[in-house]
């Protein structure tokens, strides 16, 4: 069983046959066809981790996010997120909820800023409490022991 990478590396190339070049461009029509091809291939071709009600909307982000991250795909380049931490604080209730006030707000205005202020605080918080570390000093070799803070 091939992982999802290499069956979408393998469809794109077979689609594309003698004329693929890495980094090249797809047409929407180009991309509906190697979903076709993808999907006839689930379950012979590779294993879908979470069963989807729409294979078809499954496959396409599998498909796009390939195209954008595999590195034989997308002209040898470094996959780098275009918007880093945008999905943090998703599971803070109060995060969410601030964020969707935030979008009523007008943008720039006293409230707006308050908003976001209490956002930076709030994920500068979690971010803080994840990087707490609870270390068995015990554990450490003597001469170590003194790096504890």
């Amino acid at each position: 069983m091939n992982s999802q990478k290499e069956a979408v590396f393998a469809a794109v190339t077979k689609f594309y046959g003698s004329k693929f070049e890495n980094g090249m461009s797809h047409t929407k029509e180009d991309k509906s066809t190697i979903v076709d091809t993808l999907i006839e291939g689930v379950g012979t071709e590779f294993e879908v981790k979470n069963e989807q009600e729409n294979m078809r909307s499954y496959i396409i982000g599998l498909l796009n996010n390939h195209l954008r991250k595999d590195t034989r795909l997308n002209g040898g380049e470094k996959y780098a997120p275009k918007n880093p931490g945008s999905r943090a604080g998703q599971g803070d209730s109060e995060i969410k909820a601030s964020r969707q006030l935030l979008k009523t707000l007008v943008e720039g205005s006293p409230e707006a800023e308050k908003v976001k202020a209490f956002i930076n605080s709030k994920l500068a918080t979690i971010k803080a409490a994840k990087a707490v570390v609870e270390i068995d000093t015990e554990a450490l070799p003597a001469e170590l022991r003194s790096l504890v803070g």
